[in-house]
């Protein structure tokens, strides 16, 4: 089983929106780390794909699954780099 926190929806929860790096967001994090291990669930780490020492902070801390984007975004992605590649021929 995992929690998987979207961080700028805990942002806007917690009143600070936009604040990924507030010792707010930190807390909560801690907080729901510590309940994970108590349940024997994992802890999962959203919306910080900007972030990545935020993420790495989490992950030390015992997140175990990170979200680095969405489907959509991997598929415009990847369907943006193949229409350069075409536009070269």
């Amino acid at each position: 089983d995992l929690l998987l926190i979207g961080t700028n929806d805990l942002c806007s929860s917690l009143g600070i929106p936009g604040q990924l790096d507030h010792e707010k967001v930190r807390s909560a994090y801690a907080k729901a780390i510590e309940a994970c291990r108590r349940h024997g669930k994992h802890l999962g780490v959203g919306g910080l794909s900007s972030q990545p020492s935020l993420t790495a902070e989490f992950v030390k801390m015992g997140a175990r699954y990170v979200s680095t984007g969405t489907d959509l975004a991997f598929l415009l992605g990847a369907a943006t780099a193949k229409a350069k590649q075409v536009r070269e021929y």
